[in-house]
């Protein structure tokens, strides 16, 4: 029996979503040769940035039903499994509210480095709380 299509689900939307972000951001996907990166790209932005819950998985898998090779499409069910198993090791993941400036920071070092956000947080982090200095706002 052939395996099921995976779908994006809305408990997946963020593992998804974020991964492709990633992947958009530093134009690390082997886009379908129709339409043009420019377009693909701000179709995907259209659907990352809606803030309405209803059906905006289905969007994002519509995105990738029509941009994405199928070699992407099973790496991208990869990082959801990987995702998925880090969110059972190690937590439920959180969401914070950064300013633009701190997020602009965030992601050339994440983008220079090749690593999440959450990469970035938890290896500087950790010096500024044993540090002896204090941060002040």
């Amino acid at each position: 029996m052939p395996r099921a299509i995976y779908k994006i689900t809305e408990q997946d939307f963020l593992h998804v979503s974020q991964y492709l972000y990633d992947r958009v951001m530093l134009r690390k996907l082997h886009l379908c040769e129709e339409p043009s990166w420019d377009t693909a790209e701000k179709a995907f932005f259209e659907v990352y940035t809606l803030s309405k819950k209803s059906n905006r998985s289905g969007l994002l898998n519509a995105w990738c039903e029509e941009h994405l090779t199928k070699g992407d499409w099973q790496k991208l069910k990869a990082a959801v499994r990987k995702r998925r198993a880090r969110t059972v090791q190690y937590g439920e993941s959180r969401s914070i509210t950064i300013s633009k400036k701190a997020h602009d920071l965030l992601v050339k070092i994440a983008e220079r480095d090749h690593v999440t956000f959450s990469d970035v947080l938890e290896s500087v982090l950790p010096q500024v709380l044993n540090s002896a200095r204090k941060i002040r706002g």
